[in-house]
């Protein structure tokens, strides 16, 4: 008996499943280890890990807010100040 497109989009759907399924037990597995490690720090060295991520969130939120003003001087302006353009 022939497939039909719906058995082959049923498959489909499955093996997509189970392949993501297998790469988020691989990404868990990977994870865990580094979390133990992180947990058996020294608590001075957690703080410093703490406050460097702080620091990493201002400057990226400074950065974002300074990157949303327009320039001071913008083309138009500067081709207004130069004269007419032959």
């Amino acid at each position: 008996m022939p497939s039909t497109f719906t058995d082959d989009l049923k498959h489909m759907v499955k093996d997509a499943a189970s392949g993501a399924r297998d790469r988020l037990t691989a990404i868990q597995g990977g994870v865990q280890p580094t979390l133990l490690k992180m947990r058996a720090l020294p608590a001075a060295t957690k703080k410093k890990i703490r406050r460097r991520r702080r620091g990493g969130g201002v400057l990226g939120l400074g950065l974002a807010v300074r990157g949303g003003k327009s320039p001071r001087w913008s083309a138009s302006r500067t081709a207004q100040a130069s004269g007419p353009a032959m």
